[in-house]
């Protein structure tokens, strides 16, 4: 039976929000923000199956991630806790149940909290490609791997993309509308002494992939790499990398190049001076080569962005955020919309973890960026946030959540901007005992109705997903 979830009325909560009500809708301006007249509470309620228990916890499930299909087929992937193995579940769209779980890679590798999170891909037709790590031992040295499923459901062998006697740094993949992936990583030639460049591939859909090619020269030490595709094909690499002067050891900068189909590859495009010292870089793509680029400064914010013309040319940066320590954020585009989600301090510029933090977004559409608006309060823990974006031009914001001190227990959290730009209330996800740990995979299929998945405190994955009125 559907469950309908319970929320917080927002006007009561203008008045009586304090800490002994922890779980309440704080709509005060936080420090450095400007609250958008946009932050009226609508009585859009969506409605939720409820939440259902996929994967057990003796299995110890980590990094779970969910995808839906047109056809109604939802498929799960996860990895074990500190052991290897890649593995996926799939509910059967007929019976609603979910098979045993299948050994994708039994090689593959969970990733480390610093190291690139695995990327799932689903392409229109049912495709749906993973790419993660393989650790080497004992080298110690990873590469960059796909496993891919037919639309018929069939799973191949698992692929190495990156050449034999290389291994990789940081990696990213996307997807265009027609189903053509782009691969792109960080390499280093084991052995051979050469700076670590940028190496790119491509793989049509239900192809293989092409010969890696290299988009940065030897005096470019590549650090970082983000990519995104726009669903006419236009792809926008960008790349933090140490540029090499003489009496100039460490000039780190954003740099940034787009492949426009039929036309190829644009010349290396300067982002950020090289004293800036950009850092984490994250991209969205939209149609004609457009695109916008998000960067922190040195790891501690605030956020900038740059955007790309069909022209080429790229605008002078902006600054996104007021402060600094923005722990993480999230770029989007879609439907003519583009969205930056962060998460910063509450109260405290001090990045300590006992600080209350919040999530904040800005929205683009036609007449440019709208102001700062924080969706979350402020006498509660927040982070990892992202967007998506419907058809219909509404943003779905998701979020972890939990009491200021207490990291055991996150809550997935979501609110929906409509298309009159008013937000629907805050809706919790989890049920009691089954709170996150660390973030939540997120899905929004074609019919704009979102599927979450995450690992509980009980260390079972859970799966709850949104249904049609």
């Amino acid at each position: 039976m559907p469950l309908r979830l319970l929320t917080v009325n927002a006007a009561a909560a203008f008045v009586t929000c304090t800490a002994l009500l922890p779980g309440c809708l704080d709509i005060t301006p936080a420090t450095g923000i400007t609250a958008s007249r946009s932050l009226r509470v609508t009585a859009a309620d969506p409605i939720w199956a409820t939440p259902e228990l996929v994967v057990p916890a003796d299995l110890r499930p980590e990094e779970a991630q969910v995808f839906a299909e047109p056809s109604g087929r939802t498929t799960v992937t996860w990895f074990p806790d500190g052991g290897t193995g890649l593995y996926a579940s799939t509910k059967d769209p007929d019976t609603g149940v979910w098979n045993d779980p299948l050994a994708l890679d039994p090689n593959a590798s969970a990733s480390l909290e610093s190291d690139p999170s695995p990327t799932l891909l689903l392409a229109e037709s049912g495709e749906l490609t993973v790419g993660y790590w393989r650790w080497r031992d004992p080298m110690y040295l990873p590469d960059l791997w796909t496993v891919t499923r037919s639309p018929d459901g069939i799973w191949d062998t698992p692929v190495r993309v990156n050449p034999p006697g290389s291994h990789t740094y940081d990696f990213g993949l996307t997807i265009d509308g027609a189903g053509n992936i782009t691969a792109a990583w960080v390499q280093r030639r084991v052995g051979a002494g050469e700076p670590l460049r940028l190496v790119i591939a491509h793989r049509p859909a239900g192809g293989t992939w092409s010969q890696p090619r290299f988009l940065t020269g030897t005096g470019t030490r590549v650090r970082s790499v983000a990519l995104d595709a726009a669903p006419t094909g236009e792809v926008t690499v960008a790349w933090t990398g140490i540029f090499t002067r003489p009496g100039h050891p460490r000039l780190q900068a954003l740099r940034a190049r787009t492949h426009i189909p039929g036309t190829g590859w644009s010349e290396v495009e300067r982002i950020t001076a090289p004293t800036e010292e950009a850092n984490r870089a994250d991209v969205a793509a939209v149609p004609g080569g457009r695109a916008s680029i998000a960067w922190d400064y040195a790891g501690y914010g605030p956020v900038t962005v740059a955007s790309r013309s069909s022209a080429g040319r790229w605008t002078k940066p902006t600054v996104m955020t007021k402060g600094r320590h923005i722990d993480s954020y999230d770029l989007a585009a879609a439907a003519g919309l583009r969205t930056l989600t962060w998460t910063a301090p509450a109260g405290s510029l001090l990045p300590w973890p006992e600080h209350r933090r919040y999530i904040g977004i800005r929205v683009r559409g036609s007449s440019g960026w709208s102001p700062a608006t924080r969706l979350s309060p402020r006498n509660r823990q927040a982070a990892w946030p992202g967007a998506h974006i419907t058809s219909d031009r509404r943003v779905v914001v998701h979020w972890q959540e939990t009491p200021s001190y207490n990291f055991e227990h996150w809550d997935p959290t979501l609110r929906t901007r409509g298309t009159d730009g008013t937000w629907s209330e805050a809706t919790t996800l989890a049920p009691m005992g089954a709170g996150t740990r660390r973030f939540a995979g997120t899905y929004l299929d074609t019919n704009d109705l979102m599927h979450v998945a995450w690992k509980g405190s009980d260390g079972a994955v859970w799966v709850a997903e949104q249904r049609p009125d």
